[in-house]
This record gives C-alpha cells, sequence and structure tokens, in this order.
C-alpha cells in the first residue's frame, strides 16, 4: 500500500493511487470509433475491478477500517460505470484523484465525530457491575418483598376472622334481645 491515513482511534485507512493501465487510457483518448472506444471502456472497468481487488487485500482488520481507498485518474474514473459497484462490495472505495482529497477528510472528520472507541476490559467491567446489580434487585424482590406480601396477607386473613368473630358476637348480643321482645309481645 502506498499511504494510510492514520484515524484518531489508531486504526487506518489504507489508499492506493497507482494506476498501471495507462497506456489503455492514452488509447481510448486518441480514439474515435465508437466500437474501439467501448473495448477500451471495458478493459479499463477491468483494470479499475482489478485494481479494487487488489486493494481490498490491504484490509486487515487489526489494522485498518473495513474500508480502503483506491485513488485512480479523473478520466478514468469518468468512464466507469459499474466498477465503483463491484469495488464496494469489496469494501474499496474507487475516487478520482481530484475527489480523493476531499473524500479523505470528510472520513477522517466523520471518524471524528461518530466513531466510538471501546475499550473491552472498561465494557466488561461495567457490564459485570450491571449483571450483580440485577441479581441483587431480584433477591430483593424475591425475599423481602415475597415474604412481605405473605406477611400482609397473612394479616389480611387474621383480620378478616376476627371481624367475623366481632360480627358473629354483635349478632349473638342482638339475638337475645330480639327473642326476648317477640316473646314478651306473644304473651302480652
Amino acid at each position: 500500500m502506498e499511504f494510510a491515513l492514520l484515524l484518531p482511534n489508531k486504526k487506518r485507512v489504507p489508499i492506493d493511487s497507482k494506476w498501471p493501465a495507462s497506456e489503455m487510457l492514452r488509447k481510448l483518448g486518441e480514439t474515435a470509433d465508437p466500437a474501439e472506444r467501448a473495448g477500451l471502456t471495458a478493459q479499463i472497468e477491468a483494470a479499475v475491478a482489478s485494481k479494487a481487488q487488489e486493494v481490498a487485500k490491504y484490509i486487515d482488520p487489526a489494522q485498518t477500517i473495513h474500508l480502503a481507498i483506491a485513488a485512480i485518474p479523473d478520466s478514468v474514473y469518468s468512464v466507469c460505470r459499474k466498477a465503483h459497484f463491484q469495488a464496494i462490495k469489496s469494501h474499496v472505495l474507487v475516487v478520482s484523484y481530484s475527489m480523493a482529497l476531499p473524500v479523505i477528510l470528510a472520513l477522517y472528520k466523520f471518524q471524528l465525530e461518530y466513531a466510538v472507541s471501546v475499550d473491552q476490559e472498561v465494557l466488561e467491567s461495567h457490564l459485570r457491575q450491571i449483571a450483580d446489580s440485577l441479581r441483587a434487585i431480584e433477591d430483593e424482590f424475591q425475599n423481602r418483598l415475597s415474604r412481605g406480601s405473605i406477611m400482609i396477607q397473612n394479616a389480611c386473613t387474621e383480620f378478616m376472622a376476627r371481624i367475623s368473630e366481632i360480627k358473629s358476637s354483635l349478632a349473638s348480643l342482638r339475638a337475645p334481645r330480639a327473642s326476648a321482645a317477640t316473646d314478651a309481645s306473644a304473651s302480652g
């Protein structure tokens, strides 16, 4: 690889700007025959696709992001129609020489603003703490609240039993008066 852009997260973006098919490009500029131009354009597209496959080999997850850049001459870029799509399938962005710098600067800016570098040990530590806290909350629910609920239910049952006893006693107290009043009216 010729160049690599070092990103803030210490990963690199491979950049290759060598163009090996200069002769085809010269011939394309000299010919006016549509059939010959079509054949040269197809060869140039094949050369761009081949170059993209070569540049894709520079992608190394340990050292690079999952994208590489293949910069090609503006005149080559202008005749490519399918090579861009084939290249991006291999995670290679084909750009013209004149657009290479703006694209690279935009990529760097996006990396600064949106990329997040995660320290796996710190992440694992926080995940462990969250798991421990969830376990403690679950224990509280199962032990204290569950016991409390049972205690409230038992108290409610006991109170209802006592209320029934009181009602029964009240009914018993009222019952003899009612039967005495009935007896007195019957005898008189």
